[in-house]
């Protein structure tokens, strides 16, 4: 078989056998994952954060609550968010935004992500993002605002903070808290759960939020830039001077959060505060987990064969192991 052939030879999905051209990542059709045991196999569990999965556990196990939300996130939340979108929002692909999606492919890559997540971008003065769907079928929402006013480094950290999210499968029971907290009872059973189940909820939320950080760091692999974009959405703001000091921010931040009234305030809200974030991002860069995923990173950037995994220097556009083009 000589090169000509080689480079032809289309690549087939494992989950919906479609043939893709051998440089891609993703599935063209289903969005699945090519190769998702190269460069390097990524567990959610290698950086979860412990208190999300233990109450996350526990969710999943209840039954028939865990069955029921997920009927909701397939059989009414998803398609009535699509629908929205596919009105009032610009879907990203390599055509329209090569920016966001390039950024995307390479986040998605990073964090070893089963299925690519879809992108839209909706028209909105808001700096905000948020992720719907089950973690096979995610869509990613951005505000335009965000998009335009973030560099691709902010815009990683962000991308990587919704696919946290996403490797974890937090979205259904984000919606469940989501529903609980906003006293909608359209749910029949749901209607009887009582305030303490609803305070254990946003607990958990709050969990989540810390581990899809700790996805936002290994994306960008610095804890600075994660704070940083943490201030600007937590403010509300487009654009933070590069002469602005964060530490004089979160140091009076902390300073009105560990007032009795905070924290009290703190139990009813669905996302840490802002000061406390960032010093879980700064304690998580600082552990041996941490460590060793950056190290796993840092070795794939040695770069090896997409198909075969061999090490090949990187220049090669033919394999010398396995004669496939790395284009």
């Amino acid at each position: 078989m000589d090169g000509r052939e080689t480079e032809s030879m289309p690549v087939k999905c494992r989950k919906c056998g479609y043939g893709n051209p051998n440089w891609e990542d993703f599935c063209s059709n289903c969005r699945a994952n090519l190769n998702p045991n190269l460069p390097y196999v990524l567990k959610a569990g290698e950086f979860v954060y412990p208190e999300d999965k233990e109450a996350l556990d526990n969710l999943k196990q209840t039954e028939p609550l865990s069955s029921i939300i997920n009927l909701v996130v397939d059989s009414v939340q998803q398609p009535m968010m699509r629908a929205k979108l596919l009105t009032g929002g610009t879907w990203v692909d390599q055509r329209n935004n090569p920016r966001v999606h390039g950024l995307t492919k390479a986040c998605a890559k990073v964090l070893a992500l089963d299925y690519l997540p879809e992108i839209c971008i909706l028209e909105s003065p808001k700096m905000n993002a948020f992720t719907i769907g089950r973690k096979d079928k995610p869509i990613i929402v951005f505000f335009s605002t965000l998009v335009e006013n973030s560099s691709d480094g902010e815009l990683a950290a962000v991308i990587g903070h919704e696919m946290g999210h996403v490797k974890n499968d937090h979205q259904p029971y984000h919606t469940l808290a989501y529903l609980i907290s906003r006293g909608i009872t359209m749910l029949g059973t749901l209607s009887i759960l009582s305030i303490p189940v609803d305070l254990m909820l946003r607990s958990w939320y709050r969990y989540s939020e810390i581990t899809a950080d700790r996805a936002s760091l290994i994306v960008t692999g610095n804890p600075d830039l994660v704070g940083r974009v943490q201030v600007k959405l937590a403010l509300g703001i487009r654009d933070l001077p590069e002469d602005v000091s964060i530490r004089e921010i979160l140091d009076q931040q902390k300073r009105l959060e560990d007032t009795a009234v905070s924290q009290f305030a703190q139990l009813w809200t669905l996302h840490p505060f802002t000061a406390r974030r960032i010093q879980q991002i700064e304690e998580f860069a600082k552990t041996k987990e941490y460590a060793k995923i950056a190290e796993k990173i840092q070795k794939a950037k040695v770069h090896h064969c997409k198909f075969c995994a061999a090490r090949i220097s990187d220049n090669t556009l033919f394999c010398p192991e396995c004669s496939r083009c790395q284009r």
